[in-house]
């Protein structure tokens, strides 16, 4: 008789609960190869030398009817998700309702329950998952050998989305990590997501243990009194979420602080009291605060949710900007500035990533009083590590001032509006230091000499607000509207 995939999974499971040794296996399938027990199957031939009890025998049985079972639904999922049907967000609340109920519904079941997958897709994919099945109903050798592997990757998926979920790495770190547990396998070399995070110092023995923690107990709140739909934003300092206070309707933007920038008692005691004062602040153009509060270990707060996309995700989408709006969203954002300056405050990181241009073309600035006490603590040589490459940062900020004024905004405003006209930022280099230092002592390129429809008025305005000394810049926001109004767009 030959071995077939039933076979194989059974002895898994025999070996994998301890129910058999590798030899008492080995010597049963060599048995049943041989044909010495031709009217036996192979989980019969375990029972009658005496290596399984039959309680032992019903238990694995059943534990092998839930892999098979499990096997094909990782295959519908995989299905799904490359044909564009469901999202991988989806497919994985599916599987945590599977793993509570005791995988006693499948995952196609689940997903037309909830109405993620229609009927008529759900059907073309079960026919598809036949293909990969023999004749007799099971799967195949290579087939099967491919989803163990599969079920590996599933395993680091859960991993990764949880270490993302805690806040503990970025996805650019999760990224790195599958790409060197992948070349390490090519060398024969498996090791764990959570093993390739540790020794690239990304979290430590503590985090895994929490990780794994997390996973088998099931999904959570992560903020208490808060459920999260998705997350609609990720940076250096923390996370943005469009979430709902429990028992309301109305969506609010939901920002959790990362762990480490929770590390420091000045830094928090800094984060609340600048937090409660963005909350007093009432202006269109700014994105209302409207609480600050911790749950558990995470420090967060809320703000009003804008239907809109950011600058950021605006330009990857198209070269740049069109120069009426572009003006039009500078001139928005000059106002919050000039509002906020009545309170003495300055933003700090004024870029493209905060802000949001809504559907009915009103521009708001995001993180207004915040970002200030989330970047104080950070020195020049930790800004490319901590809030990226700096491509809007002032001059002022660059020689690591404390000390400065609206002014410094005026001139990040000024290379965002650089980057929405032109498509490019001012200035480029291999790394922030490069950057930092071209901010400091080099001129950027006119914006008319790389866009020739840019006005020179409007060209001009820009390399103002771009000045090297703050005293050279608009002084006040309201100057620079007063300015942008006057202009010829064409």
């Amino acid at each position: 008789m030959s071995i077939g995939n039933r076979e194989l999974v059974f002895a898994k499971i025999l070996l994998k609960n301890k129910l058999a040794t590798f030899d008492e296996v080995s010597s049963c399938l060599k048995d049943l190869s041989k044909g010495r027990f031709p009217n036996l199957s192979f989980e019969e031939v375990c029972l009658k030398k005496g290596i399984l009890t039959e309680t032992q025998l019903e238990e694995a049985l059943k534990a092998m009817e839930r892999t098979l079972l499990l096997l094909e639904d990782i295959i519908y999922g995989k299905i799904a998700i490359q044909k564009g049907w469901v999202s991988e967000d989806q497919v994985q609340k599916c599987f945590a309702i599977q793993k509570a109920s005791q995988y006693k519904i499948s995952l196609g079941e689940l997903l037309l329950l909830k109405d993620y997958i229609s009927e008529d897709n759900h059907k073309l994919i079960l026919e598809e998952i036949k293909k990969y099945q023999s004749q007799g109903g099971e799967f195949s050798l290579d087939y099967l050998k491919s989803k163990v592997k599969e079920s590996h990757s599933f395993q680091n998926i859960k991993f990764g989305e949880m270490a993302l979920k805690k806040l503990l790495v970025t996805s650019e770190q999760v990224q790195e990590c599958l790409e060197i547990q992948k070349e390490m396998r090519k060398r024969g070399i498996e090791k764990k997501l959570g093993e390739v995070m540790m020794e690239k110092s990304y979290i430590s023995d503590f985090h895994v243990k929490k990780i794994i923690s997390a996973i088998q107990e099931g999904d959570s709140q992560l903020i208490e009194n808060y459920i999260i739909e998705k997350k609609i934003g990720e940076g250096a300092m923390g996370v943005v979420y469009k979430a709902y206070l429990a028992g309301s309707k109305q969506p609010i933007a939901l920002k959790v602080l990362r762990p480490h920038i929770a590390e420091s008692r000045e830094t928090l005691l800094r984060f609340a009291a600048e937090a409660k004062k963005a909350i007093s602040l009432n202006h269109p153009n700014i994105v209302r605060a409207y609480e600050v509060g911790v749950s558990d270990e995470y420090y967060y707060y809320t703000m009003e949710y804008v239907e809109g996309e950011n600058i950021r995700q605006m330009l990857e989408k198209q070269p740049f900007l069109p120069i009426p709006l572009a003006v039009k969203i500078v001139i928005d954002i000059a106002s919050a500035l000039e509002y906020a300056s009545q309170f003495n405050i300055v933003h700090r990181d004024i870029k493209p990533d905060n802000i949001i241009l809504q559907k009915d073309g009103k521009a708001k600035l995001c993180d207004l009083g915040i970002a200030k006490s989330l970047h104080e603590d950070h020195n020049l040589t930790q800004i490319g590590m901590v809030v990226g490459t700096p491509y809007y940062i002032s001059p002022e900020l660059a020689k690591g001032k404390k000390e400065i004024d609206i002014r410094s905004d005026l001139y990040s405003l000024g290379a965002t509006f650089y980057k929405m006209i032109t498509g490019k930022v001012p200035f480029d280099g291999d790394s922030a230091t490069s950057v930092l230092l071209q901010h400091l002592s080099v001129e950027p390129i006119p914006p008319h000499e790389i866009r020739r429809e840019i006005p020179p008025h409007i060209s001009n305005g820009i390399l103002k607000l771009m000045s090297k000394s703050p005293e050279h810049r608009f002084t006040t926001p309201r100057d620079l509207i007063l300015y942008l109004k006057k202009a010829p767009l064409s």
